[in-house]
């Protein structure tokens, strides 16, 4: 049964015209594969339980950035001018921290609104050819205030890769947030390695630290959706939104973390053939 016809009857369950064991029963004998077709049936009915799961975060993520996006750019914009007004004026240094904390808290808010749209709501864009050496450069500028913050130092072995195909914006942001994630993991110092190199048609992505490093339990979770390990300084959706672009990327993700050894992840991509160029 191809999966057009299993979609058809996941909507017949999901009307409750049939349950997933008396469909398995009915279609089974026929599929040669009972087991196997029940498996796909539970798996395309839990895609979709999934996707209207997202459908709905997407909805309420939007309001939210809707209903935030311009009071939060004046709390910003006003902290900023402010605070350059009264450091050319020489203020207290007191109110001077209390503008940079009104600042820094708008500025986090705008972030996690960000992040939330974009786990809920990938956005889209033409596919095109990206080099991966300056869109990197530029999410370390991007990060320069968290790098400053975390002490950090960035390591760069950026071999000459060809570019790949993608979405510019979203592969930007997958590498922010593994730069902002990495410098997050430091202890008030420490290096973030960039790596660049292509092996077997696949542009291979690294972003290490020499942070504490992830216990197995937490490594197996790094992933999920609102995990974090971090209260305060996140809500635990970087690491599950770049997967999701990755992947949507033809791409893999992975992580390797050890405690004491920091944490390495490696990001997988094809390479742009020449007849999908957009040149």
């Amino acid at each position: 049964m191809d999966d057009r016809a299993l979609r058809n009857l996941l909507e017949r369950l999901r009307a409750g015209e049939a349950s997933v064991d008396e469909a398995i029963a009915a279609l089974g004998p026929a599929a040669g594969d009972p087991a196997g077709l029940g498996v796909r049936i539970r798996s395309l009915e839990a895609a979709a339980e999934q996707a209207e799961k997202m459908a709905g975060l997407g909805r309420l993520a939007a309001g939210i950035v809707h209903e935030l996006a311009n009071p939060l750019t004046a709390v910003t914009m006003y902290a900023d001018a402010l605070l350059e007004k009264w450091t050319l004026a020489r203020g207290d240094e007191a109110d001077l921290e209390k503008l940079r904390a009104v600042r820094d808290a708008g500025q986090r808010i705008q972030r996690l609104t960000r992040d939330l749209t974009a786990y809920a709501r990938p956005g889209g864009g033409a596919a095109e050819p990206v080099d991966l050496a300056p869109l990197l450069e530029q999410a370390v500028r991007m990060c320069a205030p968290a790098l400053r913050e975390a002490g950090a130092t960035v390591a760069r072995a950026l071999a000459p890769v060809p570019p790949v195909l993608g979405t510019r914006a979203a592969l930007a942001q997958v590498a922010v947030n593994l730069i902002a994630n990495a410098a997050q993991a430091l202890p008030g110092s420490g290096t973030i390695r960039l790596g660049l190199a292509a092996a077997e048609g696949r542009v291979i992505l690294t972003v290490a630290d020499d942070g504490a490093g992830m216990a197995p339990e937490v490594r197996a979770r790094c992933f999920e959706p609102f995990f974090t390990t971090r209260p305060g300084k996140g809500i635990g959706l970087g690491l599950a939104t770049a997967r999701g672009i990755v992947e949507r990327h033809r791409g893999a993700i992975s992580v390797e973390s050890a405690p004491g050894r920091g944490t390495t992840v490696t990001v997988s991509l094809p390479i742009a053939q020449p007849r999908e160029s957009t040149a």
